[in-house]
């Protein structure tokens, strides 16, 4: 080649060049934009295998409604445990697929619609894992109460049983303290031997609320037992003791507890926030889920 071809050939290579580079850059939003694509793909893909995992999971069980019998106890105690493999494995797919969509708005040069799009995605994903979070300590936290709901159910009922036969026994006292006092002092036994199979869980199973509800009784006992000395006073005809029996009465009554109070103190301050609020992120997760559907159709 001359020189003289030299000349031209060389600009026009120049632009030719210039114009394959100047092509490659427009092009190359809708390139990341496909590779974003196939990354969203694979969040998504991980997404349904988090949802397959939790397909047996059904979120009403995060409640309390199941607490009234012990059938129903030992069957939610048995489907809480088994949740937990199945929430971990979410919270695995779930951390994946926010990988996936931090890689993809990583991307240079997307489409501004696309960038929207992917922001939408990350709050989706984080906030699932927020909940998944929230869910397992929550199910961690029933599953306590749950496991040892039995003991703790029937505790219950059978000290509201006792308590109302306390009660009674109090009011009938003045006209029949032999009998109030033989009543008053059976309670007291039935009361102890209701504490030791309490305490005898608690040896199994460390959860704190048996320990309460067992100091719960034992307070309740002590109650029964003056009760009976009251009794046996005005028996006596001894109205010193008598009057003696019934202060120290009115003392310990100040210091007993219901035997329901600390679990339902536990239920309210302890579960109830964390079933509520993973109700809440459930409809926050919805309402973005939506609003990720339309940005998607307008991302490039």
């Amino acid at each position: 080649m001359n020189t003289s071809l030299k000349r031209f050939a060389l600009p026009g290579l120049a632009l030719l060049l210039a114009l394959s580079a100047g092509l490659a850059w427009l092009s190359l939003p809708r390139l990341q934009a496909l590779r974003a694509d196939r990354m969203l793909s694979r969040a998504n893909e991980d997404i349904a295998a988090a949802n397959q995992a939790l397909a047996a999971f059904d979120p009403s069980a995060v409640s309390f409604e199941s607490f009234v019998s012990v059938d129903s106890i030992r069957l939610a105690g048995a489907a809480l445990e088994d949740s937990l493999p199945a929430i971990d494995e979410a919270l695995a797919r779930v951390g994946s697929a926010a990988e996936a969509v931090d890689e993809a708005a990583g991307l240079y040069r997307l489409p501004q619609g696309y960038l929207d799009y992917l922001e939408r995605k990350r709050e989706i994903a984080g906030l699932r894992l927020e909940q998944l979070g929230e869910l397992k300590q929550t199910v961690q936290e029933l599953r306590m109460i749950y496991q040892d709901g039995d003991i703790i159910f029937t505790a219950v009922e059978e000290m509201d049983r006792l308590w109302g036969q306390v009660e009674y026994s109090l009011q009938t006292v003045q006209g029949a303290p032999a009998e109030s006092g033989a009543a008053l002092a059976q309670a007291a036994v039935s009361m102890r031997q209701l504490k030791g199979q309490v305490d005898a869980r608690y040896q199994e199973s460390g959860f704190f609320l048996l320990a309460s509800l067992s100091e719960s009784i034992e307070e309740n006992a002590v109650l029964a037992d003056m009760g009976k000395e009251l009794a046996d006073a005005v028996f006596a005809g001894d109205q010193a003791r008598a009057q003696q029996a019934a202060a120290a009465m009115e003392a310990q009554l100040l210091r007993t507890t219901d035997t329901s109070s600390s679990i339902d103190a536990w239920i309210e301050f302890r579960l109830t926030p964390g079933v509520d609020s993973f109700h809440e992120l459930q409809g926050e997760q919805e309402e973005l889920d939506r609003e990720a559907a339309e940005l998607f159709r307008n991302r490039v």
